[in-house]
């Protein structure tokens, strides 16, 4: 057989190949897989020390600090600290950008204030006063057994004192320490309850004092008047006014 014959076709065929690699090179370079468009966000707060969730996921870094590569796109990010509302804010994210968020975190407290509302030691001339305070609802109530209006502190004719509710009235139990200063907004938290808490506390007291009552709640309450009730129809009576904490266990006032 002709050599000339054989060499033809394998030279074609080696063409063929050769075309065929740098059409593939060409469309390498012409068309490169192009890197996923990412950007940075950078995170400060007051107070510092929130940790940063990036889409639902705490990402394990704390304010200020930097979250990066970021794919472009619309994120949310949320901060969250004790003792603080979690603050969220949405982010647009574009290749190359940095981003900087400051966020100033608001207090989680949630206190009410109450009064000054009038008690009294008792029936007078068969006349019913009331006697006793719901201290989450800032309510003086007479007193009665059961239900959601049961008084948590109620003023007694024996001795006239703040007292703990009785069970036999309504098995709600509180326990007061009395504090330093008269100034009820003076900002100062509760300590902790402990079993040294009391069941009473004086009506000439002059100090504010703590309670903590059957729902975990903390309160603090001052005596702003008294009256010995020597009029007929007329008991005698005191004037609280304090402040109510809604989150059981919350000793910030």
């Amino acid at each position: 057989m002709n050599k000339h014959y054989i060499f033809v076709p394998l030279l074609v065929i080696f063409g063929l190949l050769l075309a065929s690699c740098k059409s593939k090179s060409n469309d390498i370079n012409n068309n490169p897989i192009a890197p996923n468009a990412v950007g940075n966000i950078y995170i400060s707060s007051v107070p510092v020390s929130a940790q940063i969730w990036l889409d639902g996921t705490n990402t394990g870094k704390f304010t200020p600090d930097s979250v990066a590569n970021i794919n472009a796109g619309t994120h949310t990010v949320i901060l969250k600290l004790t003792d603080y509302l979690n603050d969220t804010v949405s982010v647009n994210v574009q290749d190359g950008s940095h981003i900087t968020i400051n966020k100033t975190l608001l207090s989680d407290k949630s206190v009410t204030s109450y009064g000054p509302i009038t008690i009294w030691a008792a029936t007078f001339d068969s006349t019913a006063f009331p006697r006793g305070i719901i201290l989450k609802t800032g309510r003086s109530s007479l007193l009665a057994s059961g239900g959601n209006d049961s008084v948590d502190i109620y003023y007694s004719s024996n001795g006239l004192v703040i007292t703990t509710s009785s069970s036999s009235i309504n098995n709600r139990k509180v326990s007061f320490f009395v504090g330093l200063s008269t100034n009820l907004n003076d900002s100062v938290e509760s300590p902790t309850v402990l079993d040294s808490w009391v069941t009473q506390v004086q009506n000439t007291e002059t100090n504010y004092f703590f309670i903590f009552d059957t729902d975990s709640c903390y309160s603090k309450m001052i005596i702003t008047a008294d009256s010995i009730g020597n009029t007929s129809g007329s008991p005698a009576w005191i004037k609280v006014q304090w402040l109510h904490n809604n989150k059981p266990n919350d000793r910030r006032f």
